[in-house]
């Protein structure tokens, strides 16, 4: 399917413009399935914005004991996890890195929320960044009422920016090898490192849009604005 930018809205366009590139991680994972109730994660990395590795860990699920190794698992069987840690003992380090950063970008955030706190990760407040749902709005035709949403992927994403699914520097350090079974596959690191750098594209494309306008547009925009402000505050 083929993508291309849509007017949303001054207003959404100066607020997408306006997000920072810098400060955040990203977030990517394996799991035993979709469902954000009743499957687990098995594998977990977190990315800075230029994709350098901060955590990635392979884990045992605490409740599931057997399920397919699929796409979705990123091909881990229950074997390969069996005698790992579960998620909950390294929420230290998670919850550290959540707390420093300054937003949190994942491919679907509330999937990837849900699975984190249903294993026994308690997260704190965090400012989120949903890849997949804010891409949809600004690329994809509307929804309409009984129809279902447009499906959108990571890979469909980094090919509309041109990018690859490639190892991010610094990966090999983490991924997994015959002395740590715990570690994660350089896949998901590759993954949260791709999730990374579509989300500085989405946002620097903003950006570009918003220049295109002028700066007497926006002298104009802000003009208004304040206009609208004061006819209210008579009111």
């Amino acid at each position: 399917m083929e993508y291309s930018f849509l007017d949303q809205g001054d207003e959404r366009l100066l607020e997408t413009a306006q997000l920072p590139l810098e400060g955040g991680i990203a977030v990517a994972m394996h799991t035993t399935g979709y469902a954000t109730q009743g499957d687990e994660v098995v594998e977990l990395a977190i990315t800075d914005m230029q994709g350098k590795p901060l955590f990635a860990k392979r884990v045992k699920p605490q409740n599931i004991e057997e399920w397919q190794a699929s796409e979705a698992s990123g091909g881990i069987a229950p074997s390969d996890v069996a005698d790992l840690q579960e998620l909950y003992q390294y929420e230290d380090e998670i919850m550290e890195l959540f707390e420093k950063a300054s937003f949190v970008v994942c491919e679907h955030i509330s999937f990837a929320h849900a699975l984190l706190e249903a294993s026994w990760v308690a997260l704190p407040d965090y400012e989120g960044f949903d890849l997949d749902e804010e891409f949809r709005l600004s690329h994809c035709t509307r929804d309409y009422p009984g129809q279902a949403a447009t499906a959108v992927s990571l890979s469909d994403i980094a090919n509309y920016y041109g990018l690859t699914q490639g190892s991010p520097q610094g990966a090999a350090s983490t991924t997994a090898h015959e002395t740590d079974a715990s570690a994660a596959s350089e896949a998901v690191v590759a993954n949260a490192a791709l999730i990374a750098a579509c989300y500085q594209k989405l946002v620097e494309e903003h950006a570009q849009k918003r220049d295109a306008k002028g700066t007497a547009y926006w002298e104009a925009y802000e003009r208004r604005l304040a206009e609208e402000a004061a006819q209210n505050a008579s009111v």
